[in-house]
């Protein structure tokens, strides 16, 4: 996996490459990324600026391209 970052006047953007085009799109890694933190969906909502239908809807979406039931496994799979 590699990294690059780009530091802007106020933010830092980070952006990731996967080993595998997984086809997740870029607002699903966020999602993905800000789970793995451990934050509860209305929290990942808050962080995100949308709603927790929003985020759950999200994570439906990733489980369905990835072939996952939960996400464990979703981490699993898009991250190692």
């Amino acid at each position: 996996m590699s990294t690059n970052t780009a530091y802007g006047s106020q933010f830092k953007i980070q952006s990731t490459t996967n080993k595998a085009d997984d086809g997740l799109t870029s607002r699903e890694i966020e999602v993905l990324k800000t789970l793995r933190k451990g934050l509860y969906y209305k929290e990942v909502g808050n962080e995100l600026h949308i709603s927790t239908e929003t985020v759950k809807k999200h994570l439906r979406n990733i489980y369905s391209k990835l072939d996952v039931r939960n996400k464990t496994e979703a981490f699993n799979k898009h991250f190692n």
